[in-house]
């Protein structure tokens, strides 16, 4: 085998390796050592994993902040439209937190989009980084920043296409074809053999252009990303290894080192607030001491230094970790606010980009299976909700109280809201809903008045 083939190897174990760490640490399985003493009194089986698990917080304080709320076709208020009917078709709301979390936590996500013939509208499905086992995969060369093919694997989880339960899929998409491969292999990259079935009837079969999406965080101009994890890792190990060194020191001072000298002291019982009888036919110098604990607080103030240690290598507000019961001043708070806020305006910008992409192969597909003639280079931008949270609640707040006065004043509800920044799909929505509540209401008061004349005549 050729030493560069060989190297492309061993440089995708490597990235599924990383994948399989970020994904164990992400969800607290640290691989901590601890004694049987350790885990009966931690009350942790076998076959569970202990940690003081930061790394989450890393990847949640960002992801969370990470929210699509629209997209918008420059100069064509039509696809723009059309752009944002399709992002709740495709349930962007929801979906978009596990592609988000997944490119932050492991550097790389993906987003694989099929157009439902039968529904006339694009699905999407969000799949996560190849680890040697299930995910997507994107390869690229040299001479361009596109991906040359997409792998996707999997595994069979229902008998169908003549294929057992437990069966191996794999998928290849080039830009103008797909191959199809299936194996009784449980992993691995040998037994692919041909599949010749279709994967979903109702969906597309064919699109010029792989129909997925490499979504990156921190790629920095290269081809992957960069796990938001990876600079903390080590300081979790550490802190980690700390905190058993904590419950080994305290559980030694809690149960103290007794030393005799001169005697025997076999068959005496210890517990706490007994005494200790020395026997008279001892020497003179025999003699009861115990070896004191060592102090706590070198411990603590360890454990404390590897917390803070985690949040400034990995950009991340040390208030988010909260270590004692006192809050950061509303200054501290604030420029600690400042930098996340950056922090997830700069992922924002590649991800972005990523989404806009997206769009565009809704836009082919649209154009390809609907035959609509949406301009396919239209200029995409990315709509995201503000990024500092406690700014996007006043918004709201503000908003529903301008909303309000409006409504007080005799402004309809569609035009008041999109007066106070709602957009127009929300406008109408806030219009119907009034309107539904209204035939309630007056339905009520009918029914209401109906009942009234009926008891009336009843007791006339």
């Amino acid at each position: 085998m050729e030493p560069f083939i060989q190297h492309l190897i061993d440089e995708d174990d490597n990235r599924q390796a990383n994948y399989r760490l970020y994904r164990d640490y992400y969800d607290g399985q640290q691989g901590v050592i601890l004694t049987r003493r350790q885990r009966e009194y931690l009350h942790v089986p076998v076959d569970k994993s202990f940690a003081a698990n930061y790394m989450h917080i890393v990847v949640d304080s960002l992801a969370t902040r990470l929210t699509v709320t629209g997209f918008e076709a420059v100069g064509d208020k039509k696809l723009t439209k059309e752009l944002n009917r399709w992002m709740r078709l495709m349930r962007v709301s929801s979906v978009q937190n596990g592609i988000h979390t997944g490119a932050v936590r492991d550097g790389d996500s993906y987003g694989f989009l099929e157009w439902n013939v039968a529904k006339k509208r694009p699905v999407l499905i969000p799949h996560l980084a190849y680890d040697g086992r299930d995910g997507v995969h994107a390869y690229y060369n040299a001479e361009s920043p596109e991906p040359v093919m997409f792998t996707k694997r999997w595994t069979v989880e229902a008998a169908a296409g003549g294929l057992p339960v437990g069966a191996r899929r794999l998928n290849v998409y080039y830009d103008d074809h797909v191959e199809r491969y299936w194996s009784n292999a449980s992993a691995g990259q040998y037994g692919w053999m041909p599949w010749s079935g279709v994967d979903a009837p109702h969906m597309s079969a064919y699109l010029h252009g792989a129909p997925l999406v490499h979504f990156t965080n921190r790629a920095r101009g290269f081809r992957y990303g960069l796990s938001e994890l990876e600079p903390g890792i080590p300081m979790q190990d550490a802190l980690n290894k700390a905190i058993v060194d904590l419950l080994a020191s305290a559980d030694a001072s809690g149960f103290r080192i007794m030393v005799a000298v001169g005697f025997d002291p076999t068959g005496m019982a210890m517990a706490p607030g007994t005494w200790v009888a020395v026997p008279d036919q001892t020497p003179d110098e025999a003699s009861v001491t115990a070896i004191p604990g060592e102090p706590l607080r070198p411990h603590i103030e360890t454990i404390d230094n590897f917390v803070q240690r985690i949040g400034q290598v990995t950009d991340t507000p040390l208030s988010y970790f909260q270590q004692s019961g006192q809050m950061a001043s509303e200054g501290t708070h604030r420029q600690h606010e400042t930098r996340m806020i950056a922090k997830a305006r700069s992922a924002s910008v590649e991800l972005g980009e990523q989404w806009e992409e997206l769009l565009r192969l809704c836009i082919r597909m649209s154009n390809l299976y609907e035959g609509t003639r949406y301009d396919e280079d239209v200029e995409i931008t990315t709509i995201w909700a503000d990024f500092d949270i406690r700014n996007r609640e006043e918004k709201m707040l503000l908003r529903a109280q301008a909303l309000k006065a409006m409504g007080d004043a005799g402004v309809g509800i569609e035009a008041a809201a999109l007066m106070v920044g709602f957009t127009e799909d929300e406008a109408k929505r806030m219009a119907e809903m009034e309107y539904v509540n209204l035939e309630m209401m007056n339905r009520q008061e009918q029914e209401t008045a109906s009942g009234s004349k009926q008891v009336e005549a009843q007791e006339v």
